[in-house]
């Protein structure tokens, strides 16, 4: 049972984000910040600290134990960098939307760490073939050139 105080803290918790203009993915990363699903599943005490964070302006994005904003930007540059490669567009949309689909997530902040590293990995390597199959290409064709 919610009591009246928990009421009225979600209540404020909601109107502080609308206040605030967090967008619902944002509100999603801070309740997996917390370990919920929703925001009804988050204790008073937590509430009440939540909305003192927000007002004072805490960044949630990133926590200490969590370091998934740091895989997202090792990814959107590994497939930069595989894109520039392959000369092709490499707009930050481009790039998430490649992340999504390698991974099936259709929220590029929703995805795990665990997926974000193999994509990172998988990317790299990419990378490092087209390299190789660019300098095998030009060793033969200067060997070509050459023996004419």
């Amino acid at each position: 049972m919610i009591t009246n105080y928990k009421k009225s803290l979600l209540r404020r918790y909601h109107a502080v984000c609308r206040q605030l203009g967090i967008t619902e993915e944002e509100m999603e990363a801070i309740k997996e910040s917390y370990g919920v699903t929703s925001s009804r599943n988050l204790s008073e005490a937590q509430l009440a600290h939540l909305i003192d964070r927000l007002i004072s302006g805490q960044n949630f994005t990133q926590t200490p134990d969590d370091n998934a904003s740091k895989w997202r930007k090792r990814v959107m540059a590994a497939v930069g960098a595989w894109l520039r490669q392959m000369n092709k567009d490499e707009g930050s949309e481009v790039i998430k939307a490649i992340v999504c689909r390698a991974t099936g997530y259709k929220s590029f902040n929703r995805i795990p760490v665990s997926r974000l590293r193999a994509v990172y990995y998988e990317f790299l390597n990419k990378g490092k073939t087209a390299d190789a199959a660019r300098l095998l290409k030009k060793s033969i064709t200067d060997y070509l050139e050459m023996s004419n």
